[in-house]
């Protein structure tokens, strides 16, 4: 097998102090580096023996439990229930479909993912969950979920537990007239309004992007954090590996 190259990226953030993350072996043998709980970075070999980095998170999608029907519901309860478990049933489906946009967003689509800047494949791997919970609206349950089907990584905290990549956790909580909201690993409904992307932006932000124009050719930006999202560009995908890379203060 072809000896995988060293990226020169990451050799140059070990000469900037960037390189405080702690590697471990996989069982590949490739370096992995955890961050804190925005998404959990690491490196995997390609069959051609090349090298693509990866950002792995889990993304749980809260869907509605169906209503229960008696064991001795009489035809018009059963009719009833019946017709609210099918709408139900509508509207989780719509909701687990909407996630399909993040190959587009984040991975242009592509089995092989994005680039960085310089070139290098980076694949955006999220593990889409669907939970089905009483209230999809719960702050409460929404936290405790993403602590549920949180990833481990590879670093410890100094009393030596693991150091979690908590899930984001896609709800229907209301962003109160904005196309979209994110308070961070909690996603809220996106407005029917919105422009498609949306949701990919929101959980930009739960990966620690800001909405920032900063590597923007214009005013209202033109990569995943813009006003209206496009594909997310190289810079995006640095400052997040970036942030996975730092060590938390």
């Amino acid at each position: 097998m072809k000896k995988p190259a060293v990226f020169h990226l990451y050799l140059s953030l070990l000469c900037l102090g960037w390189g405080t993350f702690i590697p471990v072996k996989s069982m590949a043998g490739v370096p992995v580096m955890s961050c804190v709980d925005n998404g959990l970075y690491y490196q995997e070999i390609m069959p051609d023996g090349s090298i693509r980095h990866v950002i792995e998170k889990n993304v749980v999608v809260l869907n509605q439990k169906f209503m229960p029907i008696p064991a001795h519901a009489d035809q018009k309860t059963l009719e009833k229930l019946t017709r609210e478990n099918k709408k139900i049933e509508q509207a989780n489906q719509s909701r687990l479909k909407s996630v399909k946009e993040f190959e587009k967003f984040f991975n242009g689509s592509s089995v092989n993912g994005t680039k960085n800047s310089l070139g290098e494949p980076v694949f955006f791997k999220f593990n889409i969950i669907e939970e089905k919970v009483e209230n999809t609206a719960c702050i409460q349950t929404s936290k405790a979920l993403s602590r549920k089907y949180a990833l481990p990584s590879a670093r410890t905290t100094p009393s030596g537990n693991k150091v979690m990549v908590y899930a984001a956790i896609m709800t229907t909580l209301s962003a109160n007239g904005e196309m979209g909201k994110a308070q961070g690993n909690i996603i809220y409904q996106v407005s029917a309004k919105a422009p498609e992307g949306t949701l990919s932006h929101e959980l930009g932000h739960a990966l620690y992007l800001m909405d920032s124009y900063g590597f923007s050719s214009n005013e209202f930006g033109d990569g995943l954090m813009g006003a209206q999202p496009k594909p997310i560009t190289p810079q995006e995908v640095e400052q997040i590996i970036l942030k996975c890379l730092k060590r938390d203060k």
